[in-house]
């Protein structure tokens, strides 16, 4: 896919997933990021969009019952401040809850049930307001929360399988892309006149044995009039299994005031 040339970029509305490597952007420390993995057979057919990936990663999450999902994304350099978001979302895929955390300040946490009713948490200057919802549409549920970050970000590029390496005692397949003619730009952009280019990438998927990607990172360069950008997501998938998705103590509290108790 040479798509190189690219339209201007809407950071905030980039890969919507969560943002290093002495080359490329986003990359691993050190000269060779591969220097680490042995030689094996990819489990998966690429292009990884089209294979079975997605449907073992999220039978295996729905198998454990949850997890603790984590998106970072960051931009930085050309001629804004910057940007970065950081979401840290304990999702049961038991009972179809999330509890999120949405950083920087001011922190909003929001507890979402099944059946759509969502609490919300903003703190104010010397205090917090609250707000209940009910049927609410707006963010993820616990399905889209497993899904969503690979739905988004596997068609973004074609990766190619290096070989399988072991991360936090567990053996895991990866898979990377370093080619910026390797990238389906058209995917990365979000409408605009003005054209920049895609000068360098940095994209890796780590795959457990049982099928959950544990990792995912889309890091890349653009130039636009003598200026670069660096923007950088990343997305993890931890604690699967061991993940406490119970309401905190203030939406316990909202729901004896609402008196809701069927959720």
């Amino acid at each position: 896919m040479p798509r190189t040339r690219l339209s201007l970029l809407v950071v905030a509305g980039l890969v919507v997933l969560a943002g290093c490597g002495a080359v490329l952007p986003g990359g691993d420390a050190g000269s060779s990021p591969d220097a680490d993995l042995e030689p094996a057979d990819s489990p998966y057919a690429t292009p990884l969009e089209n294979s079975s990936l997605l449907a073992e990663h999220e039978t295996a999450l729905r198998d454990a019952g949850n997890v603790t999902v984590v998106r970072n994304t960051t931009s930085s350099g050309g001629a804004s401040t910057g940007y970065e978001a950081l979401s840290t979302a304990r999702v049961s895929l038991a009972d179809g809850r999330v509890f999120l955390v949405e950083r920087p300040d001011p922190v909003l946490q929001t507890y979402r049930y099944a059946n759509g009713t969502v609490y919300r948490r903003v703190p104010n200057e010397d205090s917090y307001s609250h707000s209940r919802h009910e049927n609410e549409t707006d963010g993820r549920t616990a399905a889209e929360w497993v899904r969503a970050p690979l739905e988004r970000f596997l068609p973004l590029a074609t990766f190619t399988h290096r070989g399988v390496t072991e991360r936090d005692g567990e053996r895991v397949h990866v898979y990377r892309v370093t080619d910026p003619d390797a990238v389906d730009a058209s995917r990365l952009t979000s409408g605009s006149s003005m054209a920049v280019e895609l000068t360098a990438v940095n994209a890796t998927v780590r795959v457990r044995e049982s099928g959950a990607v544990s990792y995912l990172r889309f890091a890349y360069t653009v130039a636009e009039g003598g200026e670069t950008r660096q923007v950088a997501t990343t997305v993890t998938f931890s604690d699967a299994g061991e993940t406490d998705a119970s309401p905190p103590v203030w939406v316990a509290d909202l729901r004896e005031r609402f008196a809701d108790h069927g959720e």
